[in-house]
């Protein structure tokens, strides 16, 4: 009697135990997620829009631009955004555009310079930030005056101004010159200047090579070029007024003597 006593207790909690956890099962699938959705990135094969990709909030937190593996603009995906292993900073304006340069995979273009512009999707969420990324150049593209642009390296840093112009300097194959300095604009691709030029204040001065430019809101450039004047190579600094090219300082030069003025002290 007391055997059989003891099973029927042992039956019945057991009973209990198991609707408990049934009820458990049954009630944690059907709980709602108190945290925020993420947007998932998706890639378009429109050959101006390489891909668009869902951010976070903009104020204060870190947003995600454009990531390897995405649809590149023309075709291919986007591989590297660094050379030889060094970064290469990606100039923002106050507008959140974006410039950065970008090896590409599976594509004839197999570098250039890419911006990132933000835009509002009307179907998303209000408070996502998407961004859709366009190609202002790259490996392959025709230079205005004959050639075609080549290589990045070793400075593919571009500037940019507030009305997403962005200004560079590229290789150039198969025309009268092997590097140039380039903006691009509303108007498409434009020249600056070519190496084998004239150098602009320097006798006897040829362009050879172009570094890192630094553009302002007026299209206007400052970079530094390498001439070559006889024997002798040079470095110069030039500013691009819209219009024509001027020498600023050369290497050689001797420096402005500094002019200290003494205020008058506050009585």
């Amino acid at each position: 009697m007391l055997l059989a006593a003891a099973w029927s207790r042992l039956l019945i909690a057991g009973a209990v135990v198991a609707g408990i956890w049934a009820a458990v099962f049954w009630v944690v699938p059907s709980t709602p997620s108190l945290g925020p959705a993420r947007q998932a990135a998706t890639a378009s094969g429109s050959p101006g829009v390489a891909a668009t990709v869902a951010g976070g909030v903009l104020n204060g937190a870190l947003r995600e631009v454009v990531r390897s593996g995405l649809a590149a603009p023309g075709g291919g995906r986007f591989d590297r955004f660094d050379v030889a292993g060094q970064p290469i900073a990606a100039p923002v304006n106050a507008r959140g555009q974006v410039a950065f340069h970008a090896t590409v995979l599976h594509a004839l273009g197999r570098e250039g310079i890419f911006l990132a512009v933000p835009w509002a999707d009307p179907w998303a969420d209000p408070g996502a930030g998407h961004i859709r990324i366009a190609k202002v150049a790259a490996f392959g593209d025709e230079v205005p005056g004959g050639g075609t642009l080549a290589e990045f390296a070793p400075q593919p840093l571009p500037a940019l101004n507030a009305a997403g112009h962005v200004a560079f300097a590229a290789g150039i194959a198969g025309g009268r010159a092997t590097e140039g300095m380039f903006l691009a604009g509303g108007d498409g691709l434009r020249v600056i200047a070519l190496a084998g030029d004239d150098a602009p204040g320097v006798p006897a001065g040829v362009l050879l090579g172009f570094n890192a430019p630094a553009l302002n809101d007026n299209d206007e450039l400052a970079f530094v070029a390498n001439v070559r004047r006889g024997r002798d190579t040079l470095d110069v600094l030039y500013f691009w007024n819209g219009r024509r090219l001027q020498r600023l300082v050369a290497s050689g030069c001797s420096a402005p003597a500094a002019r200290w003025t003494k205020s008058a002290s506050p009585r």
